[in-house]
């Protein structure tokens, strides 16, 4: 049987309150796939920037997740 892949992207920022790296966490928006890279980065870059503008290291970025479907 062929597979046929459906893919989704997660959005995710890893964030930190100072520059040590045991500061750091990251959130991952898994409630809201996205069906392609671009609206992904849209989202992360929001949540992103929200945490810039109050002084917190952040970093945007997506994870591809791919589901395949059988038939």
């Amino acid at each position: 049987k062929v597979g046929q892949g459906i893919v989704m992207f997660i959005s995710i920022v890893i964030f930190c309150f100072t520059p040590e790296v045991s500061s750091c966490k990251f959130t991952a928006n898994v409630k809201n796939p996205h069906i392609n890279r671009m609206s992904c980065m849209v989202d992360a870059k929001a949540v992103a920037s929200k945490l810039l503008s109050k002084g917190v290291y952040a970093k945007a970025g997506c994870i591809k997740l791919l589901d395949y479907v059988y038939g």
